[in-house]
């Protein structure tokens, strides 16, 4: 599956909330996407310092972005 309206969204989102570009975490921020596409609950849970909070706010703005552009990101934030 293409994403391309959110891959740019969560680039921009990592530069917009002055995050360092590193392509795992970008990636990790996909998947939470993927995710929350497909299920009606998702949970976030790994070690203290593991970029939790981090890949949540990066998707939150990254949705933000790609809404004014997307219709698949505008369904994800009505859904969420």
């Amino acid at each position: 599956v293409e994403h391309g309206h959110i891959r740019h969204a969560i680039k921009r989102a990592i530069k917009d909330l002055n995050y360092e570009y590193w392509p795992a975490q970008a990636d990790k921020a996909l998947q939470l996407y993927n995710q929350i596409v497909l299920r009606h609950g998702t949970m976030l849970v790994g070690g203290a310092s593991g970029g939790k909070t981090a890949v949540r706010n990066i998707l939150q703005r990254a949705i933000t972005l790609a809404s004014h552009t997307s219709q698949d990101a505008a369904s994800v934030c009505k859904n969420t």
